[in-house]
């Protein structure tokens, strides 16, 4: 995950934003699947940020759907722990 990290950090700017959407939607569902509801919330929440023209969205419809699933499993931010 570090290495991720590293890599959104560093080429953020300068990242084509289908490249970006797709790395923010591993790290989300990363972040779910090692119990940090709050970091896969929040790339999700990067990852809604990025500018998509509408070639670049169709051809991202299943990241696209699979950031809309993750987003529908997370508990809610203010949902008390289990």
């Amino acid at each position: 995950m570090r290495i991720l990290d590293l890599a959104l950090t560093r080429h953020r700017e300068t990242a084509l934003a289908v490249d970006l959407l797709e790395a923010l939607d591993y790290r989300a569902e990363l972040a779910a699947r090692t119990g940090d509801p709050a970091g896969a919330r929040d790339f999700l929440a990067q990852a809604g940020d990025v500018p998509l023209a509408d070639a670049e969205r169709a051809a991202l419809a299943d990241t696209l759907a699979s950031l809309d699933d993750l987003a529908a499993t997370l508990p809610r931010a203010d949902a008390p722990p289990a």
